[in-house]
C-alpha cells in the first residue's frame, strides 16, 4: 500500500500518543501494539523527530517489563537521535542569527 507523508505523520503521531498515554498508566502490554504502528510509519517516513520518541517509549516499556538490555539499547538508540535532532535544530538557529549579522 502507498502511503503519503501526511498520512504517515498521521499514523506515528496517533499511535505514539496512543502509546504514551497507555505507558503513564502503566498498560505497557496494550501500548506496544500502537508503539510498533508508530515506529513503523516513523521508520518509513523517516523522520528522527517521531522515532526518538518510539524509543523512549520502547525502552520504557522493555524497563517496565524487566527487560534491561533492551531497554538500554532502546534508551541508547533515543539519545544518540536526540542529541541529532536538537544539534540540527541549534545549527539551524545559528545560521539563521548569523545571516542577520551585518
Amino acid at each position: 500500500m502507498f502511503w503519503t507523508k501526511s498520512s504517515l505523520e498521521t499514523i506515528t503521531g496517533v499511535n505514539q500518543h496512543l502509546a504514551e498515554i497507555l505507558i503513564e498508566l502503566k498498560r505497557y502490554r496494550e501500548a506496544q501494539p500502537y508503539l510498533t504502528q508508530a515506529l513503523e510509519a516513523a521508520t518509513k517516513m523517516g523522520s528522527v523527530d517521531w522515532l526518538f520518541d518510539c524509543y523512549k517509549n520502547q525502552s520504557a516499556i522493555y524497563e517496565a517489563q524487566g527487560n534491561y538490555k533492551e531497554a538500554l539499547r532502546y534508551h541508547q538508540l533515543f539519545k544518540t537521535l536526540k542529541d541529532s535532532v536538537y544539534q540540527q535544530e541549534y545549527d539551524t538557529k545559528i545560521s539563521a542569527m548569523a545571516s542577520f549579522m551585518p
